[in-house]
């Protein structure tokens, strides 16, 4: 029997006082299973783009966490992220087909997959179209957006500056066009997903990056880390055609080729690289196969650069032990590692394949 009304601890079954929300004995969540069904119902919530039943989990998750902990703060981090994506940007908020957002404090506890109760927003249709529209009118605005932002800009400038020594400035120019496309792919993605990145930075000779943390999920974290080299590929490939169909300068059509190796290389599985960081998401299984179905569609024909990535794939997945020990964060958690990926990883396949034919094409 247990005191003052409270209830006994899940571990060490100690009386724990009435609200209390931590074991003061063993230190046990009394609410960890709990937890782990709210939190759990949160996320296939949001998969959905079902964000007031989300919202509703993330907060009783609240609830039951004590504040200050780090539990706490991830929770509260997320729930921030998903209110976001429900109520404070109007592009991304198309996605979510729902007209008039609510405010968090007035979110309703409901469960999910839950209607909405009478008075709430109503959903509605929005078709592919305009779902792309959205999207594609926010990335443009996101675009431009960037090339106000002091610390972009400074930096861009600096970097141009230092590396016209080398190759001068229109060259340089250009090249920092072709680096800002790719890590506004990044930034952009980062921001669909609710999350709040710094403005991206470039650092002379090295290129630029754009923070985007630890905190996303497996699925997420690896359509962030292809939206870079898929933005930076697909810029290579329509000044492509436009060379097929016009024709461009020479420094101009080196520059293309230039871009379509360093977006390609960037795909690499290893280190801290785009590459990288898509195989941290993926199972063993899912790279192996990524790295065969790449080998046999650069064989006809013949690109050597996406074969050569085919090749690197396959040893990340023959070599998995020794590649996991050697990640920049070993040990880390990949929440959900594997989960969903079909569609990420036939992208990367497509950027891969597509970026070693157009490369071959290119080859002086």
């Amino acid at each position: 029997m247990t005191g003052g009304g409270g209830s006994p601890c899940p571990r060490c079954r100690a009386d724990v006082p009435e609200g209390g929300l931590v074991c003061p004995h063993c230190g046990a969540l009394l609410h960890g299973e709990a937890l782990r069904q709210l939190y759990e119902t949160a996320r296939q919530a949001e998969e959905r783009h079902d964000w007031e039943p989300a919202i509703a989990c993330l907060g009783r998750c609240l609830e039951r966490l004590p504040a200050g902990t780090q539990q706490h703060r991830q929770v509260e981090e997320q729930l921030r992220r998903v209110a976001h994506l429900y109520s404070t940007e109007p592009g991304w908020a198309e996605l979510s087909g729902l007209e008039t957002p609510t405010p968090l404090a007035e979110a309703p506890p409901a469960a999910a997959g839950a209607a909405p109760a009478d008075g709430g927003p109503v959903p509605r249709t929005v078709s592919r179209a305009a779902r792309t529209a959205a999207v594609l009118a926010e990335s443009l605005r996101l675009m431009l957006r960037g090339l106000t932002r002091p610390r972009t800009v400074l930096s861009m400038a600096v970097w141009v500056l230092t590396l016209s020594w080398l190759i001068g400035w229109r060259r340089a120019l250009g090249f920092a066009a072709m680096v800002y496309v790719h890590e506004m792919g990044h930034l952009i993605l980062i921001r669909m997903h609710g999350f709040r990145p710094a403005w991206l930075s470039f650092v002379p000779f090295l290129g630029a990056f754009v923070l985007q943390g630890d905190t996303a999920r497996a699925k997420q974290d690896a359509l962030i880390s292809l939206a870079g080299p898929a933005a930076g590929m697909t810029l290579s490939a329509v000044l492509f055609w436009v060379d097929l169909g016009l024709g461009l300068p020479d420094g101009v059509r080196d520059l293309v080729r230039l871009n379509g190796v360093i977006n390609l290389m960037n795909l690499l599985p290893v280190w801290v690289l785009d590459g990288g960081r898509i195989a941290e998401c993926c199972r063993r299984g899912q790279v192996l196969t990524m790295g065969l179905v790449i080998l046999a569609l650069s064989a006809w024909p013949f690109s050597p650069f996406s074969l050569l990535l085919g090749a690197v794939f396959l040893l990340r997945a023959l070599f998995w032990q020794e590649f996991e020990a050697a990640r920049p964060a070993p040990g880390r958690a990949r929440e959900g590692r594997g989960e969903g990926m079909a569609w990420v990883l036939g992208s990367t396949v497509v950027v891969i394949v597509a970026g070693g034919w157009m490369l071959a094409a290119l080859r002086p």
